[in-house]
């Protein structure tokens, strides 16, 4: 059985947040730092991923070009044209964005016990007998894999982030190993699959200063070598892929495909998806996951929360996003929301246990139930380095326990007093609103 060293009941499950960096160290920022005080464990991987060199506009007002009337446009069914009025309310100019590689992302390491599997383990992952370091907290099958994240500046406030997955077990084998195999076998169509292929895609804009976002999607096979824009209709000729390139046996519609045929259309997204339910707290979330490669910035605590386009009213209807906090917990500041916000839906519901190690996405291996992998958040002090699991367990229920169970009060109970509810979509950010009870978290 997994150990269970917090005495307060156990969080249920559903989405991510991260406790604030400055529970322990005031002003860093657990979310955008690596863990400095972690024990050695696996391998980072390749690091930061790489960024493309996409040219930012000159400093000063951006210009949008022609204002564009979403009535006038089909946003809804058209990708294109919700991707260009995107673009005009995240305030980037109108000239189409470059298309994306997956495999210049990093790629996000997949351990067992502190190592990359072998082909026996990688077959016991598949099978569901053993469990990984780190698993996932996105969607189904943690541990599979091969997956890449990365991040882009479009403008001088603006973000993109592409997220290219497997959701299946297809092989243990990492990027440069499968670049090895296609450059071996040019025309093999497995190590084209192996190397290419990705089961979904993820992408987000979203504008740091006014918190507009916007969400794209694509499950199915996708081809990485060349991912388009959204906002880009234009179909690419073999020339401008990527090397190694598709074997000629590869049909050319695997590959050859503009904005409109690599994402779902805004309407499919929004009838079928809902991406706030999980990035409740804003556009961008952090994990220990993604973590291993890729620094995610924290939401601006003060900043609103908007996702672009009337075609997310159904989302806006079906769970609205709102930050929880506390009333002081003694004489102290509520601790889990010293540094960002914590949001009312998946990361009050799941990702909330998953930061401080209550529960898991998936089975974990003995390294993955370690105090120092297992328990993300909040970062732990240098000198608890070093210190046995039994320790550091009590060491953090004396220090953190009173704010997590008012902190889980308040997730399950918004409305109790001594808890406090600030609804994120609106146009300007208000103080957040006391619970009026008659339940009472303490």
């Amino acid at each position: 059985m997994r150990p269970r060293f917090l005495p307060y009941l156990i969080l249920p499950l559903a989405g991510v947040v991260a406790l604030a960096s400055c529970l322990t160290r005031t002003g860093r920022n657990a979310d955008a730092e690596d863990r400095r005080t972690q024990e050695p464990g696996p391998s980072t991987g390749p690091g930061q991923p790489a960024i493309p060199p996409v040219p930012l506009p000159p400093p000063g007002p951006v210009d949008t070009g022609p204002r564009l009337d979403e009535a006038a446009l089909d946003t809804a069914n058209s990708v294109v044209d919700y991707a260009r009025f995107c673009k005009q309310e995240l305030g980037l100019p109108p000239a189409v964005l470059a298309s994306w590689n997956c495999l210049e992302g990093g790629e996000i390491p997949l351990t067992v016990e502190g190592q990359r599997p072998t082909a026996i383990q990688y077959r016991d992952l598949a099978a569901g007998r053993i469990g990984c370091d780190r698993p996932a907290w996105l969607g189904d099958v943690p541990c599979s894999g091969y997956a890449f994240v990365q991040k882009r500046a479009l403008g001088a406030d603006v973000d993109g982030y592409l997220l290219c997955r497997m959701r299946s077990f297809t092989s243990p084998k990492n990027l440069a190993e499968r670049k090895a195999d296609m450059e071996r076998s040019p025309a093999s169509l497995e190590a084209y699959r192996a190397l290419y292929e990705f089961d979904s895609l993820g992408l987000i804009w979203t504008n740091r200063k006014t918190g507009q976002t916007c969400f794209f999607d694509y499950v199915g096979k996708a081809y990485g070598g060349r991912v388009a824009s959204p906002d880009d209709p234009g179909m690419p000729e073999l020339a401008a892929l990527p090397d190694p390139k598709p074997p000629a046996r590869v049909a050319e519609t695997a590959w050859k495909k503009g904005g409109r045929e690599t994402w779902k259309a805004p309407k499919d997204v929004a009838e079928t998806d809902n991406c706030t339910r999980c990035h409740d707290t804003g556009a961008v979330k952090a994990s220990p996951w993604v973590g291993q490669v890729l620094k995610v910035g924290v939401n601006d605590p003060k900043v609103p929360y908007h996702v672009v386009g009337k075609v997310f009213d159904v989302w806006r209807q079906r769970f609205p996003v709102a930050a929880i906090t506390t009333s002081p917990v003694g004489t102290e500041p509520q601790l889990c929301t010293s540094c960002h916000r914590i949001g009312s839906l998946a990361s009050c519901d799941t990702h909330l246990g998953h930061a401080v190690g209550r529960t898991a996405s998936n089975k974990l291996t003995q390294f993955g139930e370690k105090f120092w992998t297992r328990v993300w958040m909040p970062p732990l002090p240098q000198d608890w380095q070093g210190k046995p699991d039994v320790e550091l367990a009590n060491l953090w229920n004396e220090r953190y326990d009173k704010h997590m169970k008012k902190m889980k009060c308040c997730c399950e109970k918004p409305n109790a007093k001594g808890c406090q509810r600030q609804p994120l979509d609106v146009p300007t950010l208000q103080a957040p609103v006391e619970g009026t009870g008659p339940e009472v978290c303490e």
